[in-house]
């Protein structure tokens, strides 16, 4: 990312415009080089003593100056390496069997991070609770203070949004809603990937098809809308949805899910197999392959499939026949995430509010 003034968040218009003039000068000179004396910059910013103390003391906390006494005014080693905050609804990854695509965004994040001159800290956010149970007290004041530079959120609940959204902090949300102008929303294009998705399978011969679904965020009004889009007639009842937690709050094993499931179906009678299935959920996909495999039904030949997937994810792996995969590539959504993030950074406006990303299509053959 490119070197930008740092955020400046003063307790008075006065104070901010004294602290953006100080990063001015401390960006011209770089990291580590000696500041003018503290009587030059009074008189240069024309103001008094102690209130260039105050805005020196602001700039300290956000590490762009050091003071060494005796020695004098230091631009810190830190300006220009940006701290990101990346959020967490915590719920999210206690779900068991959860998709591996967390983990595969995660490393993509640290990965850019590294060669961007960055950090990102991390932390879970609580599901209820007033502010300061949700997210860690000293996260919130650094946040208000200005020290992060931008957050990402993942699966954020709405209160916890709408806080930042009162912060003035760039914000970019992965899987939630977006506010103002000072934030965006990225998420899966689900409505592409059901439309692949159906495609192939009518392609295939398909005369009816089931849809299987985990996503909380995916209800079936897109689902059906996206059918209806491509002028796909299709009943209802073929749709399943596969809440992640029981009625006693406990989390449910997605695979779990999609194996007993398919068991259930597939030992009817032949003549009342769905001809196709498509899945919403690599893991749902994985616990369906599974069982599969054990009653002896052919992909490809008894039944066609259509799965959404994850690029580097090993999940699929190990399942013979033929199928479409719908593959999402975690770091397309971390560089989508991070260019809009380092534009409302810059203090530019989004020029879309909602980014989808889209699926690639793909057919699998693996016999071995």
């Amino acid at each position: 990312m490119s070197k930008t003034v740092p955020r400046v968040i003063g307790k008075t218009p006065k104070l901010q415009q004294i602290c953006a003039q100080l990063c001015e000068i401390a960006s011209e000179l770089g990291p580590d080089e000696k500041m003018p004396t503290a009587i030059q910059l009074r008189d240069t910013i024309g103001v008094s003593m102690a209130t260039l103390n105050t805005a020196l003391g602001e700039l300290e906390k956000q590490h762009v100056i050091t003071r060494r006494h005796g020695v004098g005014i230091f631009v810190s080693s830190q300006l220009g390496f940006r701290t990101l905050a990346l959020l967490c609804d915590s719920s999210s990854f206690r779900d068991s069997g959860r998709s591996p695509f967390y983990d595969l965004l995660f490393d993509a994040l640290r990965a850019r991070a590294l060669s961007h001159r960055e950090s990102i800290e991390f932390h879970f956010t609580q599901p209820h609770g007033a502010i300061e149970g949700r997210l860690q007290r000293a996260l919130a004041d650094d946040i208000r203070s200005g020290r992060i530079a931008g957050v990402i959120g993942v699966g954020l609940s709405n209160e916890t949004t709408h806080w930042l959204a009162t912060q003035n902090v760039p914000f970019v949300a992965l899987f939630g809603p977006a506010f103002d102008e000072n934030h965006v929303s990225v998420d899966l294009n689900i409505e592409k990937m059901v439309q692949e998705g159906a495609g192939y399978l009518l392609r295939s011969g398909c005369d009816d098809f089931e849809i299987w679904d985990t996503r909380r965020h995916s209800p079936s009004a897109r689902i059906f809308a996206a059918l209806k889009a491509i002028s796909v007639t299709w009943d209802e009842a073929n749709y399943f949805f596969a809440p992640v937690r029981a009625a006693d709050g406990k989390s449910v094993e997605i695979q779990t899910v999609g194996f007993e499931r398919a068991m259930k179906v597939w030992s009817g009678p032949r003549s009342q197999w769905p001809q196709g299935l498509l899945i919403c959920n690599d893991m749902m996909t994985h616990g369906v392959l599974m069982a599969w495999q054990k009653l002896g039904v052919r992909v490809g030949t008894d039944v066609h499939l259509a799965t959404h997937t994850n690029a580097g994810s090993a999940v699929l792996l190990g399942h013979t026949g033929t199928w479409a995969e719908l593959e999402y590539h975690p770091v397309e959504v971390v560089n989508t995430i991070l260019t809009y993030l380092e534009a409302l950074m810059r203090g530019e406006r989004a020029p879309r509010s909602h980014i989808a990303i889209e699926p690639r299509f793909g057919l699998r053959s693996d016999s071995s």
